[in-house]
């Protein structure tokens, strides 16, 4: 996966890194300011810029004009569990251990689920315990179970109990206060008439998101706050094909109707992102 500065996996190392002089400790007793980290699964300068330069990202085009931003490079292999374990760790997954959703256990035919116990190094949250520090995790990939942490974490995808009650949050009772959290489920498997019930499961997952990270963001003291919005990468696995003529799946019906489908989600998140920045 190609990232952008301040985009995806590892192009949140620029973050990370204000977050690890967190932890290096004050010096001259100057206390350093919060640090918060949004990652946007899937996302691509390729596809974004265009919509950026004709002003419809307009908070993602402040980020570009105000901030540092670039092309880089994520994990190798590409897929979401090491791309995510490298950013929250720093290391590649040769250190961390992470390399896919599965794993077949040494000289077993048996195939067991990657999870965040799988991690072989420590994630940035609990460096910052070391010292104190206090993080909010809110739908990190790669997160659950989730760990003790000094704050408050919620855990993202892969789940291992898709009932919701299964202890996707620490502490624990935090799960009560999250009511009806919609849990990041891999919903990609688009069926012909399924399209619209599909969008609305990746629009609800991404305002449910939105308002857990406005409530942390208004009463919730952190040093680090790290939310993750994954239906970007969602409506992209399942809606490209109404975007591309040469796809063998492609529709031209289907696609007069959805074939705007991700740059309406993205114009939407966009929105979102501001509401957070501005929380």
């Amino acid at each position: 996966m190609t990232v952008g500065s301040f985009l995806r996996p590892r192009g949140l190392a620029l973050a990370l890194g204000a977050a690890l002089a967190l932890h290096a400790g004050c010096e001259g007793g100057k206390e350093r300011p919060p640090v918060v980290v949004i990652g946007l699964d899937g996302a691509t300068w390729d596809m974004l810029q265009p919509w950026i330069d004709r002003g419809d990202l307009p908070v993602l085009a402040a980020l570009q004009r105000e901030g540092a931003w670039g092309q880089m490079q994520s994990s190798v292999p590409y897929l979401s569990p090491p791309a995510w374990a490298t950013a929250v760790t720093g290391v590649n997954p040769g250190k961390h251990a992470v390399f896919d959703f599965q794993r077949r256990l040494p000289g077993q035919s048996v195939i067991v689920n990657e999870t965040a116990k799988s991690r072989r190094a420590q994630p940035i949250w609990k460096m910052l315990e070391r010292s104190g520090r206090r993080s909010l995790l809110l739908n990190i990939p790669m997160t659950d179970p989730p760990d003790e942490v000094l704050g408050l974490c919620v855990a993202g995808f892969p789940h291992a109990d898709y009932s919701g009650h299964g202890g996707y949050t620490y502490p624990r009772e935090l799960e009560k206060r999250l009511g009806d959290y919609p849990l990041d489920r891999l919903e990609m498997k688009l069926v012909a008439g399924s399209e619209d019930s599909l969008l609305a499961v990746y629009g609800a997952g991404r305002e449910a998101r939105l308002a857990v990270a406005l409530d942390w963001l208004r009463s919730e003291p952190f040093d680090l706050f790290w939310v993750v919005f994954t239906g970007t990468d969602r409506i992209q696995h399942t809606f490209w094909v109404f975007s591309d003529p040469e796809n063998p799946n492609y529709d031209p019906e289907r696609a007069a109707r959805y074939g705007r489908a991700i740059h309406d989600f993205w114009v939407e998140q966009d929105r979102a992102l501001g509401e957070v920045l501005a929380a």
